[in-house]
């Protein structure tokens, strides 16, 4: 997962500049990869908390009473 967002981002932030080398276009593409980390981070938390993965999700489920 990592390398994919890696990619990703990289991909997102020099596809943005497109050889611009001007202080908004920088700004732009630093926005848009900002974005997509946070839509990245967002997507891996729902996925590990869908598959129960996450501990703070089985701490909670073990201090239920049955």
């Amino acid at each position: 997962m990592p390398a994919f967002g890696t990619a990703a981002i990289s991909g997102a932030f020099f596809g943005a500049i497109d050889g611009r080398a001007t202080a908004d276009a920088y700004a732009h593409a630093f926005q848009l990869s900002l974005a997509i980390n946070a839509l990245l981070m967002l997507a891996w938390h729902r996925f590990k908390r869908a598959a129960g993965a996450h501990p703070q999700f089985v701490l909670r489920r073990a201090a239920r009473p049955a």
